[in-house]
């Protein structure tokens, strides 16, 4: 029963630096420019607060665990997911383009 508290607790911290990992670098900024008196659109505070959540299955698990972000943290991961595999293309390019010569 130990290993199994001690595995939700790991996961649990997982789960939170993923979360930390994927929120927003702006946020806060854009937090204290809203505080400020920096005026945002209804439009674009609905976009930045409203929740989507979906089930998604926990590798090892057949579990799915409902996980909460709003569009735009769903923006950021997508972009930065773009970008690492750009980053990754671009290696494997110059890899192969050093062995060909």
């Amino acid at each position: 029963m130990t290993n199994y508290h001690s595995l939700t607790k790991v996961l649990c911290l997982v789960a939170v630096m993923q979360l930390l990992a994927a929120w927003p670098a702006g946020g806060a900024a854009e937090g204290a420019a809203s505080a400020a008196g920096t005026p945002q659109s209804a439009a674009q505070s609905a976009y930045n607060s409203k929740l989507i959540c979906k089930s998604e299955r926990v590798i090892g698990s057949n579990i799915p665990k409902r996980v909460c972000r709003t569009q735009a943290q769903i923006d950021a991961e997508r972009t930065a997911a773009q970008e690492q595999m750009k980053d990754v293309n671009s290696q494997i390019g110059r890899q192969t383009g050093a062995e060909g010569g």
